[in-house]
């Protein structure tokens, strides 16, 4: 399964998955897509770790990764945002806040 990491910073800041905390004219902020809206809930490593086990499944690989993105989205400020999480990914800490998606394997 992969899906949307709650914990990465940009979805909070720029408002691409909750309300933006920072106004940018240029940035189409998430508002919801009516019935072909799949954003139930954001979750985190750790809450998928336990929804898997809990019903039932091993868990074999949970990982973080990244989406690819139109560099146009952002303009400039989208290469040091890129450079910021290049920075983030160097400690393992800050792993959970400098990628987009969470991909985890379970079996039964």
């Amino acid at each position: 399964m992969i899906t949307d990491n709650a914990g990465f910073w940009e979805f909070h800041v720029l408002g691409t998955h909750v309300r933006p905390k920072l106004r940018i004219k240029r940035l189409k902020f998430y508002e919801g897509m009516g019935e072909l809206d799949t954003h139930y809930c954001l979750y985190t490593k750790e809450h998928l770790v336990n929804h898997l086990r809990f019903v039932g499944f091993r868990i074999v690989k949970v990982e973080f990764i990244d989406f690819n993105r139109g560099k146009e989205e952002l303009g400039k400020f989208r290469i040091l945002l890129d450079i910021f999480l290049r920075i983030l990914r160097i400690f393992k800490i800050l792993e959970n806040f400098s990628y987009p998606r969470i991909k985890i394997i379970g079996m039964k």
